[in-house]
């Protein structure tokens, strides 16, 4: 599916990767096509035929032993597949030579059009400046709210680091060189999800829109791909679940220094 006007306007306008599999109800892609086509911006639109569970590669890519030991609870094999098809549109980016793109799952929702427009329009210029990733949704903290490290504006898009790194990968935009660095990490462990919270570790420089200007919305087109794998590996386990709030005061401490460190380089390039 491709919309472009003009050679201009596609050399403009961020290309739009939509990832999907073949178990995604159709609805899914009906939603996806009704929505882009209600967007007054005309970009390069691809659909990622995305993994699933039963693929080869899943095996090949999936590790174990750092699933149980660093992570609170195991890995699905969907999950592993999710990942996977994100990585096949990073690989897809580079292939096709976009210096960025805005990748986004096909049960999206788009909440405030006309920030996504903007973010689709100015997405080159906001992310040539450095940043590897603008995440358009986020999951919101449960207890209690987030408030931004960093604000910033990115060419008339409100841009934050949030001071507890949240998860979420429905729709982001991401650079090549963001993609790389995803990339880099031969064996995956977490759902890609929650790898964005540990930003550290990959290099990435991550910021979000607040307000998640995309959302998801698998329940209306559907229902999950995840939640009945991700249910049926639920341990009771009392080690397990004490392991796991371990890893988490373990995590939120590296991030806390991580976050400090990239808000002390941030003021110093401010300042300069």
């Amino acid at each position: 599916m491709s919309k472009v006007k003009s050679k201009s306007i596609l050399d403009t306008n961020l290309p739009i990767l939509i990832i999907t599999c073949s178990a995604s109800p159709p609805e899914r892609i009906a939603s996806a096509h009704k929505q882009l086509e209600a967007l007054n911006t005309m970009s390069n639109i691809h659909f990622v035929n995305g993994y699933v569970s039963t693929d080869l590669i899943i095996s090949k890519i999936f590790d174990r032993k750092r699933n149980f030991l660093w992570t609170k609870r195991p890995l699905s094999l969907v999950e592993c597949a999710v990942y996977a098809s994100h990585r096949k549109a990073h690989n897809m980016i580079l292939e096709l030579g976009y210096k960025t793109a805005l990748i986004m799952e096909d049960d999206f929702k788009i909440h405030s059009q006309e920030t996504v427009e903007n973010v689709i329009k100015q997405g080159h210029k906001i992310l040539e400046s450095g940043p590897d990733m603008l995440k358009l949704f986020d999951f919101q903290k449960k207890k209690k709210g987030n408030r931004p490290a960093i604000s910033k504006d990115g060419n008339g898009i409100n841009m934050v680091k949030w001071q507890d790194a949240t998860a979420g990968a429905v729709a982001y935009v991401i650079s090549a060189q963001g993609a790389k660095k995803f990339l880099r990490r031969k064996k995956i462990f977490r759902q890609i999800d929650e790898d964005t919270k540990y930003f550290w570790e990959l290099g990435l420089d991550i910021w979000s829109v607040p307000g998640s200007p995309i959302r998801e919305c698998a329940t209306e087109l559907g229902g999950s791909l995840v939640e009945k794998d991700r249910i049926a590996l639920h341990t009771n386990s009392i080690l397990r679940k004490l392991w796991g709030n371990c890893l988490t005061v373990h995590r939120k401490i590296r991030a806390k220094w991580a976050m400090r460190k990239e808000v002390e380089h941030y003021l110093t390039q401010y300042k300069s």
